[in-house]
């Protein structure tokens, strides 16, 4: 056989140099590939790690505050939509509230209904943002059917990204007997001060009925 033409071994050599370069072009493809994937990952690993710290942080700040609501000498709780969301120690002891979880969240089973539409207005106007503040006495019923009487303070919050509202209770019922008992007491004394007048009255009538009988009898 004669020798091949040159032509025919340039293309050949062209040929098989362009078919050698693919694979080298793959591999450069996957590598940058994964190393993008690999930067990608450390760079969420970085924010995972950053937002945990930011939680954990964010943590440790708020435990000082749990324990000051947990311990206060006030009843606290969150409302929203007429329910509790969160009720803390006080709240329990002061409402008679089982810790077992079977009490009722309902804020209206607790309303006295004398007073009921008192608390619902106060709450509609925190909720519905027409007043910042709202504070009122109101008697509340607790789980064994005793009325106590309840100072409260409503002030506007933000719970699971909806408005709700926060509650500072206090029990006022033994100031509420010692007014209900001075009133009582000035009511007495009232009643005492008008017998004793009118007896007062109805004495200096009698004498004077008395002397008119006795003068007229001597007439006679």
């Amino acid at each position: 056989g004669g020798a091949s033409p040159l032509w025919a071994a340039e293309d050949s050599t062209v040929e098989g140099s362009a078919l050698s370069g693919e694979p080298v072009i793959l591999g450069i493809v996957c590598i940058l590939s994964l190393a993008a994937a690999v930067i990608n990952q450390i760079r969420l690993n970085r924010i995972k790690s950053t937002m945990s710290d930011t939680r954990d942080r964010s943590g440790l700040a708020k435990k000082p505050y749990r324990m000051m609501v947990e311990n206060a000498h006030e009843g606290i709780m969150v409302i929203q939509q007429l329910e509790f969301k969160y009720v803390n120690q006080k709240v329990y002891g002061l409402m008679g509230m089982p810790m077992d979880g079977q009490a009722s969240i309902q804020l209206a089973d607790y309303l006295h209904p004398k007073d009921m539409d008192l608390v619902l207005e106060n709450y509609e106007k925190i909720i519905f943002g027409q007043e910042k503040i709202r504070c009122f006495s109101a008697r509340a019923i607790k789980t064994d059917q005793s009325v106590i009487w309840i100072n409260t303070r409503f002030i506007p919050v933000t719970w699971e990204d909806a408005p709700a509202v926060m509650a500072f209770l206090s029990d006022i019922t033994t100031r509420k007997m010692m007014e209900k008992d001075l009133q009582q007491a000035q009511r007495m004394e009232a009643i005492g001060a008008l017998s004793g007048g009118i007896a007062h009255d109805f004495n200096n009538i009698l004498t004077t009925i008395v002397g008119t009988a006795e003068v007229a009898l001597m007439d006679i």
